[in-house]
């Protein structure tokens, strides 16, 4: 697997050619535009190469999901808000995704969401259409429950994808890569973005917005677009892992010799745990003290970690097999369980599966081995709950394992993922099942809880 610093050597060596920014349209360069597919394209190409199937064909496949129609009956069924229901607020939120919590409401802000209205603050929220069968409702917290079309009304002008094209050549010889045979789902992917850009710069005039939060900014570049072209702040909440040479927050250049429209990055950035912070403050980039705060999240309460003493539990996060065939590791439980048949047995050792929430059917791999695991349900149990009440959580680059630091527990990968995680010195990487066994057998049951999790600081959201 191609490692995120060999990407960002090859998107530095981009940028040191600032005219790679010149190619813009309606202001906004098209390199910004389309960084992280690019990112996607290029590592893709390294895992065909291996003769296996992209990691990344479920982002990749994200242009063509939003161009799928929605029922219409779908949409009214979530009872969204016209624009005569917009308060002003200082505040806008914005989904970027389609998941839901316990109230059936979309999981994104939650925390920040709930504080603000116990606030008194006006909460508008902005909810993306997204091809899927049930929406999220509108939250019992929400004032408004704006809709967002993921299709756009029309496509790209001839002009404009001429420009597209010019810039594919350029990156054709900069990298000797066809991109140009990209060039649909390109321009899908820009025609998209600067429609929902513009939608939503509708929403934050109406409103009166200063502070758009949002989470997942780099697939989704139509918010920060929006925000530039408004004039209002950014504030990005940390979704996932962040690794020190992940290119997003990051740029060859500073900040301030990148012209307006060049790079956009979110004003300020609120992670998850202090451990993450200083991930972001060390890295070459646009942060610092002065702009990424700490706020922690209400889900980590250290003191409702309890452990079964007399079970040994280890928690198998799938990825999805189905659309994420690099980082699929039911093959590598299949031989553990052949292998450790009567050692799961005799030493009260229990294994769970945790499939991914869109790849439910992955665990059929493993039918030949029913009655050595159980498969928990995702959609009733939450992630976090199971890291408490296990001793191991295995996964290949998910964020689980760092919410299992979090709890002190053991936070397992495989080697061949080591390029593509934080902290490798936290995270133990194993090459075979008989390692896994060995550690087991070991079991420190004494160790530290790492701060990639902190309990939730409202104060954090006082200086907005």
């Amino acid at each position: 697997m191609i490692s995120d610093k060999k990407i960002k050597d090859i998107f530095f060596n981009l940028e040191k050619d600032k005219s790679i920014f010149d190619y813009k349209l309606n202001g906004i360069s098209i390199y910004f535009i389309l960084r992280f597919n690019l990112e996607i394209h290029i590592r893709s190409l390294a895992v065909r190469k291996n003769k296996k199937q992209s990691f990344f064909l479920r982002i990749l496949s994200k242009a063509k999901q939003l161009s799928k129609k929605v029922n219409p009956t779908i949409i009214e069924s979530n009872f969204f808000d016209s624009d005569s229901a917009i308060s002003p607020s200082p505040y806008l939120f914005v989904g970027t995704c389609a998941l839901k919590n316990e109230e059936g409401a979309n999981v994104d802000l939650y925390d920040i969401i709930k504080y603000y209205h116990s606030q008194g603050q006006i909460i508008n929220f902005v909810q993306p259409k997204y091809a899927v069968n049930s929406l999220p409702i509108k939250s019992k917290y929400y004032s408004s429950f704006l809709p967002l079309n993921n299709n756009p009304k029309t496509s790209l002008p001839k002009k404009d994808v001429l420009i597209l094209i010019a810039f594919l050549k350029k990156l054709n010889s900069e990298l000797d890569i066809d991109f140009i045979s990209k060039l649909e789902a390109y321009t899908i992917n820009i025609s998209t973005a600067l429609h929902k850009a513009n939608e939503l710069m509708d929403y934050i005039a109406k409103s009166g917005a200063k502070y758009v939060f949002v989470r997942s900014l780099y697939t989704e570049p139509w918010v920060a677009i929006a925000c530039f072209k408004t004039s209002v702040k950014l504030i990005e909440v940390q979704h996932g892992v962040v690794a020190p040479d992940n290119i997003y927050y990051q740029s060859v250049h500073p900040k301030i010799k990148l012209k307006d429209g060049s790079l956009l990055m979110p004003d300020y950035i609120l992670t998850l745990g202090s451990e993450w912070r200083n991930i972001l403050i060390k890295q070459q980039s646009f942060y610092d003290n002065t702009n990424v705060f700490n706020l922690g999240t209400s889900d980590y309460n250290l003191k409702t970690n309890v452990v079964n003493t007399n079970v040994i539990k280890l928690v198998f996060f799938l990825q999805g097999r189905g659309f994420n065939q690099l980082l699929s590791i039911t093959d590598f439980i299949a031989e553990f369980i052949e292998a450790y048949k009567n050692e799961i047995k005799s030493k009260n050792i229990e294994l769970i599966i945790r499939p991914h929430p869109n790849d439910l059917e992955e665990t059929e791999v493993l039918r030949n081995y029913q009655g050595y695991f159980s498969i928990e349900d995702t959609n009733k149990n939450e992630a976090v709950a199971s890291i408490k009440k296990s001793n191991f959580i295995i996964s290949a680059t998910s964020m689980c394992l760092y919410e299992a630091l979090a709890y002190g527990k053991t936070a397992i990968s495989f080697s061949k993922f080591a390029g593509m995680t934080t902290n490798k010195e936290h995270i133990t990487f194993i090459n075979s099942g008989q390692e896994l066994m060995n550690l087991i057998k070991d079991n420190n049951k004494n160790l530290k809880a790492i701060s990639y999790l902190d309990s939730f600081n409202s104060e954090v959201l006082d200086f907005f």
